[in-house]
């Protein structure tokens, strides 16, 4: 069986490659989901980040969700 911190990490890792991969890096839900995740970890300073590099992309990714997103953080 899996620990819940083993399956967070997996979580991470897929984001991860997917970045690399650059599949999703258009889309914002790709960065909210990954941010959330962060968020319930309780690492909003990295949430933020991920957040921002969304905003970053520009015109690529839909700004209104980010930024909604973001507000939440804050």
């Amino acid at each position: 069986m899996r620990s819940e911190s083993g399956s967070v990490e997996e979580a991470r890792d897929v984001f991860k490659h997917m970045k690399r991969l650059h599949i999703g890096c258009d889309d914002a839900d790709m960065y909210i989901s990954w941010a959330s995740l962060e968020t319930t970890e309780g690492k909003g300073k990295k949430a933020m980040e991920i957040l921002q590099r969304a905003q970053e992309r520009g015109a690529r990714v839909q700004q209104a969700p980010i930024e909604a997103a973001i507000a939440k953080l804050n």
